[in-house]
């Protein structure tokens, strides 16, 4: 008859610990949806508590939640605002930035391969997401408005709203949809 050996406490416990990590990686239950650091090198704890927030609410936003599982992520203080930049692992880019101290926000997706309809129809729920039920306002219905983009083969049709200055634009390189960016300044 084999005997029972008692096992020691301390390799109890880390057998626990390592069985519980396995699993919830295998799930993906209970892991960071990205490789984001928890903290900023800032030494201003506001703007540190602001990375928090906005990190852990930018990772809800339908912008970051259409790049899948984002493979990596970098964060960094500016000059007084925090961005931060999500990859997906077939390229596509979320850039985002918040500065606090003008309430600014700016969410910035650049991908291939959308259509019109899903790119508003994206911009119209980033806008829900942020402002709740009723938006901020922007006039989905109207004819967006032709800018100039930051390139010279770059245009942005862009589509604004009466609260806190929201926009939300489509960004074009030549003739193909690259990009959609939503942004806000109460």
């Amino acid at each position: 008859m084999a005997r029972a050996v008692p096992m020691r406490p301390d390799i109890a416990w880390w057998i626990a610990v390592f069985s519980i990590g396995i699993a919830a990686g295998a799930s993906g239950a209970g892991t960071s949806p990205t490789s984001c650091p928890e903290t900023i090198s800032t030494s201003d704890p506001t703007l540190q508590r602001s990375y928090a927030d906005f990190k852990r609410s930018l990772e809800l936003s339908p912008l970051v939640m259409h790049l899948g599982q984002p493979v990596s992520c970098a964060a960094r203080a500016d000059d007084g605002s925090i961005r931060l930049e999500y990859v997906s692992s077939k390229g596509a880019k979320v850039e985002a930035q918040h500065d606090p101290a003008i309430e600014f926000t700016e969410q910035r997706l650049n991908a291939t391969g959308l259509s019109r309809k899903t790119a508003v129809a994206l911009l119209q729920r980033t806008e829900r997401w942020a402002f709740g039920d009723k938006g901020c306002s922007i006039a989905w219905q109207k004819s967006p408005i032709r800018e100039a983009g930051p390139t010279p083969d770059s245009r942005e049709l862009v589509y604004r709203g009466d609260v806190c200055n929201c926009q939300g634009r489509l960004v074009h390189m030549g003739n193909a949809l690259t990009g959609l960016v939503f942004r806000s300044a109460c």
